[in-house]
């Protein structure tokens, strides 16, 4: 599989999809270079109301200043 709507996705190899709600999906990759293993979320913006926006922007904010939670274990943009 390939993430091809984001300029980064050429970085990383997408293994399998992990999951979905309805605005987004969790994917397992793994950086082609230094085989990193990563989760990442991927969210169809654009079909958001301003409401579902603000929540992902909280979300987006959170997960930028949870650097000690064991559960991530660090986020990129």
């Amino acid at each position: 599989a390939s993430l091809r709507f984001h300029r980064s996705a050429r970085l990383v190899s997408v293994v399998k999809q992990l999951g979905d709600d309805s605005d987004s999906k969790l994917y397992h990759a793994i950086h082609k270079s230094t085989n990193e293993k990563y989760a990442i979320k991927v969210t169809q913006t654009a079909e958001l109301d301003r409401t579902e926006q603000a929540r992902l922007n909280r979300e987006i904010i959170l997960l930028a200043r949870s650097k000690n939670c064991p559960n991530i274990v660090h986020f990129k943009e």
